[in-house]
């Protein structure tokens, strides 16, 4: 049955079967008002909206706990995996363990021995995230003096602290030997290995030196540049996981801001499984998963403090919002035609479709 009611600016026409209000306005126009099923009493015909958190609430909504699930998952999966991996001790190879210098003359000679590298020396010593043992053979050819190196097997070798830009930070002395072993009289080998285990030292750039000391032999320094990259690669693809919730809802509120969505777990559920959102949220993904890469997996020396975690965590979100928003906003070019635009033969396009 339908019946009608008398309106000053229009007339409207309610369907009693499904509740359903048209309006025809004094242009002639024709909008549909309301499409939603009412009971008598202007609820829903079950009774209403489910209560927040009730049994029918949590089934009503199942789709959207499932893919809470889904992002809960690999986030705890990261975290536990990250927790249990054991920093390892690395294996120190034989050439590493330094022995005892031999007993230099009680009287230095007046003209000690000269070295001079053999070939370019490689003073870098990246770890990345990798816990290992580095090991630098630098040869040195005895271009002077080469008596006075008769009868020894070793050198006296003495290191620097390693320590950052700033010195705030250095490495465990411990864990680099150094040695210097004499091959011939004509042939000087310096053996420097620097073992990263979990004591080692935190992530970033150390600088120091390991000179050879000796007083039969000129002094020679050799600086060395030690980077540390931030281990636990599974707490840096955590933090991508966490920034992957609030920017979906922060990409969601913006739908809501420049549309006239309705923000309800609803249209919530209804948004996240349309076409538009699985495009957008995927290109956001794609975009901050890119800016981690960049940012950690090829950094030398990142992790050094928080700021860089928190330096990270912004970026991806940035570059999520900033791909997801994008696609999304383009994506609400195309609506579809409203009843009115209909009815007066109107297409999307504006062209008029009366002949």
């Amino acid at each position: 049955m339908v019946s009608c009611a008398l309106d000053p600016q229009e007339l409207h026409f309610i369907n009693s079967t499904t509740r359903t209000t048209w309006a025809i306005g004094v242009t002639g126009g024709i909008d549909m008002v309301d499409s939603q099923a009412h009971t008598p009493d202007g609820g829903a015909p079950d009774g209403g909206p489910p209560e927040v958190w009730s049994l029918k609430y949590w089934k009503k909504y199942w789709s959207v706990w499932i893919l809470l699930l889904l992002w809960a998952i690999p986030l705890v999966a990261f975290l536990a995996w990250g927790l249990n991996g054991a920093s390892p001790s690395p294996v120190v190879p034989p050439v590493c363990n330094p022995t005892d210098p031999d007993s230099p003359p009680g009287i230095p000679p007046d003209n000690p021995a000269v070295l001079k590298p053999h070939t370019t020396v490689n003073s870098g010593v990246p770890f990345g995230r990798y816990f290992d043992t580095k090991q630098r053979n630098i040869e040195y050819d005895v271009t002077a003096n080469p008596e006075a190196l008769k009868g020894a097997s070793s050198l006296a070798v003495e290191k620097t602290l390693f320590l950052t830009a700033a010195g705030s930070r250095q490495l465990d002395e411990s864990d680099i030997l150094a040695w210097a072993e004499v091959k011939n009289q004509n042939r000087v080998l310096l053996h420097v290995c620097f073992r990263r285990d979990g004591s080692f030292g935190s992530p970033g750039t150390y600088i120091g030196t390991v000179s050879v000391i000796d007083s039969r032999v000129a002094r020679v320094d050799v600086p060395f540049n030690v980077s540390l990259n931030y281990p636990v690669w599974q707490f840096v693809l955590a933090l991508w996981v966490f920034m992957l919730l609030p920017a979906t809802l922060y990409v969601w509120l913006l739908l809501g801001s420049f549309t006239s969505t309705r923000l309800s777990i609803g249209t919530f559920r209804e948004w996240i499984y349309s076409r538009n959102a699985i495009i957008a949220l995927g290109t956001g993904a794609t975009i901050s998963f890119g800016f981690v890469l960049a940012t950690y997996f090829k950094a030398e020396s990142w992790g050094s403090d928080i700021t860089e975690a928190t330096a990270l965590f912004g970026g991806a979100f940035a570059g999520f919002v900033a791909a997801a928003a994008g696609v999304t906003s383009a994506g609400q070019d195309k609506h579809p035609a409203t009843m009115t635009e209909k009815a007066d033969g109107v297409d999307l396009d504006g062209s008029d479709q009366h002949v």
